[in-house]
C-alpha cells in the first residue's frame, strides 16, 4: 500500500514537548485528542486545523494563513475552510469546552480561545502537577454537570453540584471540577437557592484545594473575589481584588463570567459591559445572558432584548433557558406590554416550578401585567417563610412595591439589610426600582458603606471611558 505524505504535517509539529493540555483535553504532537483516558476520534484535517490552532493559541489566524498551514496551499474556498472548522468544532460541541473555544472573527479569521499548556517532555519537570487521567465514570459526571450548567436553569444547579461531588470522591484533585463546583455554589447563592452561612466555608476549602494544584488561578481569584461580595459582604476587597487581575479578566471562561458577575453585584454594569463585549459571538452562548442585565439595570431595555434574543438563538432549543424567558418577563412588563411579558413568564416555566427566590420575579411581572391577585398570593406565601429563607429578600421588595404594598416591602427590604441578599447593590440603582427611588421606603433602605451612600457613578474598569460598545456588538453579530 502506498502511503500518501500529509502536505502539512511538517508545519503542524510542535517544536518542543510531547502535545499539548487544552483543559481537560490532551493533544499528542502526532495528533490524537484524548479526554481522561478516552480517545476523541478526529480526521485527519481535524487533526492538522486543531495541531494548527494551538500552535497559536489566543492569536488571530487570517483564513490565508490557516489555509497555507493546514492544507499547504492558499488554493482553498473560503467555504471549505468554514466547513472544517464547523465540524472541528462540532468535535467540542457536548465536551466540556463546547464549540465555543473557536471564535470567528467575521471577515479575518479564526481564534482558538482555550487555556492551552505544552507538555514538557520525557525528563523535564512537570511546570505544575496533573491530577492525571480521569476515569470514565468521573469523566462521564462532569461532562453531564457542564452540559446541564450549559441550560442556565437554576433547578438543574443542584443535579450539576451532586454531579460534581460525585466526579471529586473519585478525582479530588481535578481541578477543572473544583473550579465548576464553586461557580455552582455561588450561582446557587445568585438565585437565592443556598444560604451563604453554609456555603462560605465550603468555598474557602474547595478555592484552597483548587489553588494548591497551581492551576487555573485566574479563575479562582475571580471565584473567590464573588464570594468576598456574596458570602461575605466586603464590598472593598472584592473591588481591590478586581482591580488587580483587571488584565486576566478579560480572558472567556469561568473567571470572566465570575468577574462580571462580581460587577454587576456590586451595581456597576458599565464595567461589566465592558468586560463581556470582547467575547460576543452569535456561535457562543455564555455572555449574553450577563449582557443583558448589564442593559436591564441600565434601562437599556431594548438591547437587553436583543440580547436575550441572540442568546436563545446560541443554544440547544430543547435548553428551556428559564432566567432568559423570566427576565425577558420582567423587562416587558416594566415596558408595559402585558401580553408578552405573561407569554414570557409562561415560557419561563418558573410558576410550575416547587416556590422559590425566583418567583419574586414573577410576582413582579403579575403585579405590572394587571394579574394582581397571582400576585399577592406569592408575595402572601414569601411572608410566611422564616427571614433567612427569604435569600434574595430585595426582590420581594420590588413585588410589594408594585403591590403597593409599602409594609410589605420595608419588611422585606430591611431583612435584605440584616441577612444579605445576593441582589440588593443590583437592584438598587437599577431601572425597575426607578419608579420607586423618591419613595420613602426606598429611600429609608438604600444600603450604605462606611457611613456613607454607595456610588453610583463609580466604574471599576480603568480603561478608556466607558463607550457602548455591546449595543453595536449585538447589531453586528
Amino acid at each position: 500500500m502506498q502511503t500518501v505524505s500529509d502536505p502539512a504535517s511538517k508545519i503542524s509539529q510542535p517544536t518542543t514537548g510531547t502535545g499539548w493540555r487544552l483543559g481537560p483535553y490532551t493533544l499528542s504532537d502526532d495528533g490524537m485528542l484524548m479526554l481522561g483516558d478516552s480517545l476523541v476520534s478526529l480526521s485527519p484535517l481535524q487533526r492538522r486545523l486543531l495541531q494548527c490552532f494551538v500552535r497559536h493559541n489566543r492569536t488571530l489566524l487570517s483564513k490565508e494563513q490557516l489555509m497555507r498551514e493546514v492544507w499547504g496551499h492558499e488554493y482553498v474556498s473560503e467555504v471549505s475552510l468554514a466547513r472544517a472548522v464547523h465540524s472541528l468544532r462540532q468535535v467540542f460541541a457536548q465536551g466540556p469546552l463546547g464549540s465555543q473555544l473557536i471564535r470567528t472573527v467575521y471577515g479575518t479569521g479564526y481564534i482558538l480561545e482555550a487555556s492551552v499548556r505544552e507538555i514538557d517532555p520525557p525528563g523535564a519537570s512537570p511546570a505544575s502537577p496533573s491530577p492525571g487521567p480521569l476515569p470514565n465514570l468521573a469523566q462521564d459526571d462532569y461532562l453531564d454537570a457542564l452540559l446541564a450548567l450549559r441550560q442556565q436553569d437554576p433547578t438543574q444547579l443542584a443535579f450539576s453540584e451532586s454531579l460534581l461531588r460525585r466526579c471529586l470522591k473519585v478525582q479530588p484533585n481535578f481541578t477543572p471540577a473544583l473550579v465548576a463546583l464553586t461557580e455552582t455554589l455561588l450561582l446557587q447563592r445568585a438565585c437565592g437557592a443556598e444560604d451563604p452561612t453554609s456555603l462560605s466555608e465550603e468555598i474557602e476549602t474547595l478555592v484552597a484545594q483548587a489553588e494548591a494544584q497551581q492551576t487555573m488561578t485566574v479563575e479562582l481569584e475571580a471565584l473567590r473575589a464573588e464570594a468576598l461580595l456574596q458570602l461575605h459582604r466586603r464590598p472593598d476587597e472584592a473591588a481591590q481584588s478586581f482591580s488587580s487581575h483587571q488584565a486576566s479578566a478579560k480572558d472567556q471562561g469561568p473567571g470572566q463570567r465570575a468577574w462580571a458577575r462580581l460587577l454587576l453585584g456590586m451595581g456597576d454594569s458599565r464595567s461589566a459591559l465592558q468586560l463581556l463585549e470582547q467575547g460576543l459571538d452569535r456561535e457562543r452562548p455564555h455572555g449574553w445572558l450577563l449582557v443583558a442585565l448589564a442593559h436591564a439595570h441600565l434601562g437599556q431595555f431594548q438591547q437587553a432584548l436583543d440580547a436575550l434574543k441572540l442568546q436563545r438563538q446560541t443554544i440547544n432549543p430543547a435548553f428551556p433557558l428559564p432566567l432568559n424567558h423570566l427576565l425577558e418577563a420582567l423587562i416587558l412588563a416594566s415596558q408595559g406590554d402585558s401580553e408578552a411579558a405573561l407569554n414570557a413568564l409562561s415560557a419561563s416555566g418558573i410558576l410550575f416550578k416547587p416556590f422559590g427566590s425566583l418567583h419574586a420575579i414573577a410576582a413582579t411581572v403579575q403585579a405590572l401585567a394587571g394579574q394582581r391577585s397571582q400576585a399577592q398570593s406569592l408575595v402572601g406565601e414569601a411572608h410566611r417563610l422564616e427571614p433567612r429563607q427569604l435569600r434574595l429578600a430585595s426582590l420581594w421588595g420590588l413585588a410589594a412595591l408594585n403591590l403597593d404594598d409599602k409594609a410589605g416591602a420595608e419588611h422585606f427590604f430591611r431583612l435584605a439589610k440584616t441577612h444579605g441578599c445576593a441582589a440588593a447593590d443590583y437592584l438598587e440603582d437599577s431601572a425597575f426600582l426607578a419608579p420607586h427611588q423618591h419613595g420613602a421606603v426606598v429611600t429609608n433602605n438604600q444600603r450604605k458603606e462606611s457611613g456613607q451612600p454607595r456610588s453610583h457613578t463609580t466604574t471599576l474598569i480603568a480603561l478608556a471611558p466607558w463607550r457602548p460598545e455591546v449595543p453595536r456588538a449585538i447589531e453586528t453579530a
